[in-house]
């Protein structure tokens, strides 16, 4: 778990680490800041300034009761409002996982005098790449409301420390943050899926450097859909590695090394250790 340098503003809660060229970072969706414990360390020791927060409704962050506060548009002005906060003298690069990819690309959308490059983590960019029963999930947000408010907390633990696939991919340390974090998520932010649009049409707009990392075997995601990204956006190049949806926490090592050299290649630098 990230614990120092912690800050409580009343935007988000958040963390930042090292000093130099911003990167920030953007969880997806029932996950936390706890999601970059192993990127953060390398960044830092490479010469960067990190900066990871977790999300209205995740984490320690505020938790608002009305739902209305959980739609797309919402969520989006707080984070930017956030970012904004955070008074950065230069372009920041954007790593975002899932959900965190479509923050990232619409702020790149929105802000792109702001963006340096995009590093996008199993994106989300459009609802056909959700499988079927996440589909019918994403078209009825009062049922899965009410399924993540159902489910204990003990359910989604003892799921999560199973050896049973696809967690088995992830360390028993791992999947104890991840339950913690599904523990702490508002329900509501569920409504957070439904109420985005498909980016397809717009994608063509974001000339920003763009680094697509994806797990070849994502069951959230249709993992077919990221080469697919990578074709869409002007200035992007995507490495695929072997596990599920999540490889900044499965395969860490390689995840990292492939960050690293990617901000190498946009001239930042980079010190080994």
């Amino acid at each position: 778990m990230i614990k120092n340098q912690t800050n409580h503003k009343p935007q988000l809660n958040y963390v930042v680490q090292g000093s130099g060229q911003p990167v920030i970072l953007i969880h997806g969706i029932a996950a936390s800041l706890n999601d970059w414990q192993f990127l953060m360390p390398e960044l830092t020791a490479s010469g960067f300034r990190a900066f990871a927060m977790d999300l209205l409704g995740h984490g320690d962050s505020p938790k608002p009761q009305d739902p209305d506060a959980y739609q797309f548009n919402s969520i989006f002005r707080h984070l930017a409002a956030w970012m904004a906060n955070l008074e950065l003298d230069q372009p920041a690069v954007l790593i975002g996982h899932s959900l965190g990819g479509y923050f990232s690309l619409q702020y790149a959308l929105n802000h792109p005098e702001k963006v340096r490059g995009l590093i996008l983590v199993d994106p989300y960019f459009h609802p056909g790449q959700l499988s079927p029963f996440l589909r019918a999930i994403n078209g009825k947000p009062g049922w899965a409301h009410k399924i993540m408010g159902w489910i204990p907390h003990w359910l989604v633990k003892t799921f999560l420390t199973s050896e049973l696939k696809p967690m088995n991919e992830y360390t028993p340390q791992v999947r104890q943050q991840m339950a913690e974090d599904y523990r702490k998520v508002s329900p509501n932010v569920i409504h957070i899926t439904h109420t985005i649009r498909d980016l397809n049409s717009e994608l063509g707009r974001i000339e920003h450097p763009t680094l697509v990392i994806w797990g070849d075997n994502d069951i959230t995601l249709d993992p077919n859909s990221f080469p697919e990204l990578v074709k869409r956006l002007p200035h992007a190049q995507g490495y695929q590695v072997g596990c599920g949806h999540q490889p900044h926490l499965a395969k860490p090592d390689v995840f990292n090394a492939v960050v690293l050299d990617f901000l190498g290649g946009l001239g930042f630098r980079h010190e080994g250790h």
